[in-house]
């Protein structure tokens, strides 16, 4: 299964259900079912945080937090150029990663994350039975 490292707090916001689109600088052809990974970097932390509660998002606490561990799983089910059309207010682009059917793992499953798309030996399934 395809999987792709995202900052926290985005990877939580992913996994929470209050982000859909993903931002990034190129675009994927890949489409299909998609796991989250929380990455080590804590870089962007105070910024993420901020967007969130701009928008009336509260995020946890970093100790309630996974780094570095796969969080989620969903589809990925288009890529788009950021345009006046998209008016979800997380959407930055140039390339913005619609996902859809996102669901929470019962525990995250610690990983090490990669740039872009890479693989997992896992299913969709298998993620969400660990424990």
């Amino acid at each position: 299964m395809k999987c792709l490292t995202v900052h926290n707090y985005w990877a939580w916001a992913i996994a929470a259900g209050h982000k859909t689109v993903e931002n990034r600088p190129r675009t994927f052809t890949y489409r299909g079912p998609l796991a989250i990974h929380a990455g080590v970097s804590r870089r962007s932390l105070a910024d993420s945080a901020n967007v969130l509660r701009s928008l009336g998002i509260e995020p946890p606490p970093l100790d309630q937090l996974a780094f570095g561990a796969i969080v989620a799983v969903c589809e990925l089910v288009d890529v788009v150029e950021l345009s006046a059309e998209l008016t979800d207010p997380l959407a930055t682009g140039p390339y913005c990663l619609m996902l859809a059917n996102v669901v929470r793992l019962p525990k995250p499953l610690p990983w090490t994350g990669n740039q872009g798309l890479f693989e997992v030996p896992f299913t969709t399934a298998g993620l969400l039975a660990t424990r």
